[in-house]
């Protein structure tokens, strides 16, 4: 009897542990779903700030200097957090007077970067118009 009563409390509680355990593995997946959703809408609002920052370098750009070329090569070789002020400030200025010493690793890098990118999209142009002619 004693045995009969010991099966029949297993039956009735192992399908609530197994029920338990299987509603802590839908909420971890519950949770898992959230989180890849909410990495998913980050990477998204970041694909947008970039695309927005390459809209007004393109148009800072063509307002300046209005070679649609010259304009789109500069978006694509500019960093991407660098302005169209930046790109400016750092073509127009000595390596000397920008105390480019004293600057990090990384932001050296940027400025590199930016009169890398000058040279590329001034020498697509000056070909560009040497085909033309």
């Amino acid at each position: 009897m004693k045995i009969l009563r010991i099966m029949l409390v297993m039956l009735f509680i192992f399908p609530f542990i197994s029920y338990a355990d299987g509603t802590k593995s839908t909420v971890k997946k519950a949770n898992d779903v959230k989180k890849q959703a909410s990495s998913v809408e980050k990477s998204e609002k970041l694909q947008e700030l970039a695309d927005s920052l390459l809209k007004e370098k393109y148009l800072k750009c063509m307002l300046s200097f209005g070679d649609d070329a010259f304009c789109q090569c500069l978006c694509k070789n500019l960093p991407v957090l660098s302005s169209f002020e930046n790109y400016i400030a750092i073509v127009t200025t000595k390596k000397e007077d920008l105390n480019y010493s004293q600057y990090t690793d990384v932001e050296k890098k940027a400025i590199d970067l930016t009169v890398r990118a000058r040279g590329i999209c001034v020498n697509e142009v000056i070909e560009k118009n040497k085909k033309k002619k």
